[in-house]
């Protein structure tokens, strides 16, 4: 233990030093961190104030099948995850290229320097798991999860949900591991971690309150993996493996696995 952490306090020295090296190299003001704050604080505002239900209502009227209470379910949530993919990706990326004029896999897309490091996420992953085992027992937990309520129908309906909903994990780890890190680092450092830390936190405070907690560091960890790695593919990975076991485990404590293919 006491090596690892040696190890990490000298690979964040290094960080500190390459983003000190970059500022002293281009001594003009760093724009970055006020266009990514800024444009990350209207991404939120958008998600949080955007109504599908005008959109569903549409959607319902064009498409009758979708008025089956099972598609109705799926539909809202995929509006969701639509919502969210707009909000933590695809606005993002517009703001790297038009307004920072850099390449999105320099902010945390390109998968070179993952290799290394996912021994470090599958460890996480591991640390994580019995937390997520004991959270399961809460009835709260069993409440919340999964969104989807018929999940447990059959495996099409787990998986078409399941797919959606790790989808919207990975824009989410490229909004706060990718675009608000990547824009905060030269100025920042490795406390563009905690910048991104907070914000992250308070997108959980709808979930029970074990889960809200623990936000803050899960995303200061995962913040600094992804200074690491320079990637937020490990972080994407964990993130939608503790999603998906969180669904499962809620499954099995109330309806059980589906026992058939088709709904």
């Amino acid at each position: 233990m006491r090596r690892a952490l040696e190890r990490l306090r000298r690979e964040l020295t290094a960080l500190d030093a390459e983003a000190a090296r970059d500022r002293a190299a281009d001594p003009q003001p760093d724009r970055a961190p006020l266009i990514v704050t800024l444009v990350a604080g209207l991404c939120l505002v958008f998600m949080e104030y955007t109504r599908e239900r005008p959109l569903l209502r549409a959607l319902y009227a064009a498409m009758p099948a979708l008025q089956v209470p099972r598609f109705a379910a799926l539909a809202e949530l995929a509006t969701w995850v639509l919502v969210r993919i707009i909000g933590f990706f695809v606005l993002p990326a517009l703001a790297v290229r038009l307004l920072l004029h850099e390449r999105l896999r320099d902010h945390g897309l390109a998968v070179a320097g993952l290799g290394p490091h996912l021994r470090t996420y599958l460890g996480v992953f591991a640390l994580v798991l019995p937390c997520i085992v004991v959270a399961s027992l809460q009835p709260a937990f069993t409440a919340y999860y999964p969104f989807y309520r018929f999940a447990g129908a059959s495996w099409l309906d787990l998986g078409v949900w399941e797919l959606l909903y790790g989808l919207q994990f990975v824009a989410l780890e490229f909004f706060f591991r990718g675009f608000w890190l990547t824009g905060c680092r030269r100025s920042f450092g490795t406390h563009a971690v905690l910048v991104s830390a907070v914000p992250y936190c308070m997108i959980h405070f709808t979930k029970p309150v074990l889960e809200v907690i623990a936000a803050l560091p899960a995303g200061i960890v995962l913040g600094l993996l992804a200074l690491r790695a320079r990637s937020i593919w490990g972080g994407a990975l964990v993130h939608v493996a503790v999603a998906w076991t969180m669904d499962l485990l809620a499954l099995l404590r109330t309806t059980g696995l589906p026992t058939r293919l088709l709904p």
